[in-house]
């Protein structure tokens, strides 16, 4: 009911906008190539798509089905062994629990390791009411907006005569 030029306008605008989304799903799917074909492998993919995938990987290798792990990391979409969390922002087991909360949650939730990320110090003190002794540091990097991140973490693996 514009005319002509109100038609061509709304045309034209809405062909751009859908141009726009069609190049930016290209782009996007585009990534996911290589690995449909064949030419890099999945865990190449992972490795530089994937936060902490690397330690995700060396969990998965390491511990066995009897285990379970609690962690702070928050990448586990990958994690193969039975596991817990401390929480996203301390809600399960807060930054502040004293040593007798720690030792309840990690006997609750029948937790044999322990792997947190070397900057949470708050969790490390929470593992030091455990008793627990060092087993490995594993570096692994951060992929933050979906690009590689030269920040390196490591990731404690923690164990004591209270896990088992």
């Amino acid at each position: 009911s514009q005319g002509r030029l109100g038609r061509v306008l709304v045309v034209a605008g809405t062909a751009a906008a859908l141009a726009v989304g069609l190049g930016a799903s290209v782009v996007y799917a585009a990534q996911f190539a290589p690995v449909v074909a064949g030419t890099e492998s999945r865990d190449q993919f992972l490795t530089e798509k994937v936060s902490n995938y690397e330690g995700v990987e060396w969990l998965n290798r390491q511990l066995g089905p009897e285990d379970k792990v609690a962690t702070d990391i928050w990448a586990l979409l990958y994690l193969k062994v039975p596991y817990t969390t401390f929480g996203t922002m301390g809600d399960v087991l807060p930054l502040n629990a004293g040593a007798q909360a720690t030792r309840s949650f990690v006997a609750r939730q029948g937790v044999t390791r322990i792997a947190i990320l070397d900057s949470d110090k708050e969790r490390e003190r929470q593992v030091g009411y455990l008793n627990a002794r060092l087993i490995a540091r594993v570096s692994v990097r951060s992929v933050q907006s979906r690009t590689r991140g030269d920040s390196q973490w490591s990731i404690a693996m923690r164990r004591s005569g209270g896990l088992r």
